[in-house]
Formats: C-alpha cells, sequence, structure tokens
C-alpha cells in the first residue's frame, strides 16, 4: 500500500502540467491531450452564496465530450470569491479545472487547467493499507503449546 501511494505520489507531482488559459466563448485550446472549448459563464443565485459557473465542453483524444463547470462562489460573509474546481477523473490521470476570473465585458473566462497523472494509485494505496490494517487486527485463535 506504501508502495502504491509512493507511485502516485511521485508520479502526481513530478509529471504534472499546470496551463492558464484565457478562452473567449466559442474559443478551443488544447491541454496535454484534452480539448477544452468556453461555452460560456453565467451566474447563480442561492440563500447563502452567488455562484458564477464557467461551462467548457472536454474532451479526450477522440473520445465523447463530457461539460465541466468550475465555478468561483461568492459568500455573503466573505469578501473573497472562493473557487470550486471541476474534476476529470480516470484510471492514468486526473483533469481538473479552475476557474479563475470571468471578464463579463469581454466575454472571456480564465481557467487553470492541471493534469496530474496516477492519481488513482494514492486512492488504491490507501484501500491496500485499509485492507492490510483490517487483516492484521482480525481475531484469531491461539494455539495451545504443547505440555
Amino acid at each position: 500500500g506504501v508502495l502504491f501511494v509512493a507511485i502516485g505520489y511521485a508520479g502526481g507531482t513530478t509529471w504534472a502540467t499546470k496551463d492558464t488559459l484565457t478562452l473567449s466563448v466559442g474559443e478551443t485550446a488544447q491541454v496535454q491531450g484534452y480539448t477544452l472549448t468556453y461555452q460560456g459563464a453565467a451566474w447563480e443565485e442561492q440563500p447563502h452564496r452567488k455562484s458564477l459557473t464557467a461551462t467548457y465542453e472536454v474532451v479526450k483524444g477522440d473520445g465523447p465530450s463530457r461539460e465541466m463547470a468550475p465555478r468561483l462562489n461568492h459568500y455573503k460573509t466573505m469578501n473573497q470569491p472562493i473557487g470550486t474546481p471541476q474534476v476529470w477523473s480516470g484510471l492514468d490521470e486526473d483533469l481538473y479545472l479552475n476557474l479563475v476570473r470571468v471578464d463579463e465585458a469581454s466575454g472571456s473566462a480564465t481557467i487553470e487547467a492541471m493534469v496530474k497523472p496516477l492519481v488513482w494509485w494514492l486512492w488504491a494505496g490507501g484501500g491496500v493499507m485499509l485492507f492490510g490494517t483490517l487483516l492484521a487486527a482480525w481475531p484469531t485463535r491461539r494455539r495451545k503449546d504443547a505440555a
């Protein structure tokens, strides 16, 4: 389990990439095998916050498209917005989209796109360690010593 976690951590930090992109509505960019197309942004009012959500159509390689919508949350008791990233998890890598800002005047949005490989290994390592802990804690019958 510890080996799995070490592999996942090493891969996720060594080969991780981070790009900052500013796209206008309908504009497309490539990030590490993903194609991102900015669809637009919208405000959503909730009782405890107001959220600005930017919507992206994301395609990995030649696969099907997926909609991802990172957002900035403006809470009534806070002075700064708090971001909520959107994550596309896979067995080989994870894609994180984090909304930085939206310029409503120009219709553009700035995001940070991070691709982190081998994140799944962290979860698998945690599972193996949990299984090993349960196995070690399982009660067993004691053998009687021969007289």
